[in-house]
């Protein structure tokens, strides 16, 4: 999960080139059971449950195509807690009103 301010250099929000920051939160939460056959093998059970903080800092670029329709492409880096994570995206969005 990402929790960030937005800054827009331009006149218009929403359009062309915008910068962001935040934090982020990432969640590992995972189990492993191996239970082999034949059983006269021990059960084996594994897992890890653990969260981490890390600041975040992006930027990210929204071409409008139409009144309604825009293409938004973004990136972003972030560190603290973990050894470091990025995100590189690329959608489609559609304002109805």
């Amino acid at each position: 999960m990402d929790l960030a301010v937005v800054w827009s250099p331009g006149e218009e929000r929403m359009t062309g080139f915008e910068l962001y920051g935040g934090l982020r939160y990432v969640s590992n939460d995972f189990s492993l059971v191996a239970d082999p056959v034949p059983p006269a093998l021990p059960t084996v059970t594994t897992g890890s449950d653990s969260g981490y903080y890390d600041a975040l800092l992006g930027a990210r670029f929204m071409a409008p195509l139409s009144e309604h329709w825009r293409l938004t492409f973004s990136g972003d880096i972030s560190g603290g807690d973990t050894e470091g994570t990025f995100s590189v995206a690329a959608y489609a969005g559609y304002r109805t009103g």
